[in-house]
C-alpha cells in the first residue's frame, strides 16, 4: 500500500500527464526579445530614476515592516503612501495591499454582507469574483457590458445594500465599460459602484489615477482598486 504523499504526488503526476497530452501544460520561460505581453506599459519597471530611489528607500527603511500593521509593523511610510495615492486619486484616503487580488478581495469580503447583493460584470477578474464569494454577499452576473440586463437585475427587492462591480478596461478584450452609463443605472437604483482600475491606472485623467478621473466620476464612485503591477511596474496595489 502506498503513503498517502506518495499517492498522492503520483495522481498529481498523472494530471500533469494528462494536460501536457491536452497540450495545455504550461512552461515558464524567460522573457527575450521586443516585449509586446506584459503590463510595464510606460517602462517603468527598468527605470534607472525608479530604482535607485526603491534601493535608497529599502537601505531608510529596511526591506521589510517585521510584522503585520495591526501588531508592530505600521510605519510613518505607509501613512505618507497612503496620503499621497489618496490624493493622486482626488479621494480622502486609501488603504495599500500587496497585490491588486488582495485588494479585491479584501474590499469586497470586508465591506459587503450575507444579507447584500453585488452585481458584478460576466468578465470581472478572478479576484472580484472570489472577493464576492468571500464576501457571503448575494450575486448577481449580468453579461458582458449589458446594462440593460444590469438595471432589470436592480429592479429586484433587495433587503441589504445593493454594489455594482466593474472593470474601467476588462484586459482579456481591450474594451472600456461605459462608467457614466453605470452610474447612472446604479443611482436610479440606489446601488453603489466600485470600479477596479488596474489596467486604467498610469494611462487615464490629468493625474494618470484612471478613468473614474477622467470622466470625472470620483464622487459618483464609491471606491477604486489599483495595482501597480500594471502601468506603474511594481508590485503593490492600493483601494482608494
Amino acid at each position: 500500500m502506498k503513503h498517502p504523499a506518495d499517492a498522492l504526488q503520483a495522481e498529481l503526476a498523472a494530471r500533469l500527464e494528462g494536460r501536457q497530452r491536452a497540450g495545455l501544460l504550461r512552461d515558464l520561460e524567460q522573457g527575450s526579445g521586443v516585449d509586446f505581453t506584459s503590463n510595464d506599459y510606460l517602462g517603468f519597471a527598468s527605470d534607472p530614476i525608479l530604482a535607485k530611489t526603491i534601493a535608497d528607500g529599502v537601505l531608510q527603511y529596511g526591506s521589510g515592516s517585521a510584522a503585520s500593521r495591526l501588531l508592530r509593523g505600521h510605519s510613518p511610510l505607509f501613512e505618507r503612501v497612503e496620503n499621497k495615492l489618496a490624493t493622486f486619486c482626488g479621494r480622502s484616503s486609501s488603504l495599500i495591499f500587496s497585490s491588486g487580488y488582495a485588494a479585491n478581495v479584501g474590499l469586497l469580503s470586508a465591506l459587503a454582507e450575507p444579507k447584500d447583493i453585488i452585481f458584478s460584470d460576466s468578465l470581472n477578474h478572478a479576484s472580484i469574483i472570489d472577493g464576492i464569494r468571500l464576501s457571503k454577499a448575494d450575486k448577481r452576473i449580468f453579461p458582458h457590458q449589458d446594462l440593460g440586463a444590469l438595471a432589470t437585475l436592480l429592479e429586484e427587492p433587495v433587503e441589504g445594500r445593493k454594489i455594482i462591480v466593474v472593470e474601467s478596461i476588462y484586459s482579456m478584450d481591450g474594451d472600456l465599460t461605459d462608467l457614466e452609463a453605470v452610474c447612472d443605472v446604479a443611482e436610479k437604483a440606489g446601488a453603489a459602484v466600485i470600479v477596479d482600475e488596474a489596467h486604467a491606472t498610469g494611462c487615464f485623467g490629468q493625474r494618470g489615477s484612471g478613468r473614474v478621473e477622467e470622466l470625472g466620476l470620483t464622487k459618483r464612485v464609491f471606491a477604486t482598486v489599483h495595482t501597480g503591477g500594471k502601468a506603474l511596474g511594481v508590485a503593490g496595489a492600493w483601494i482608494a
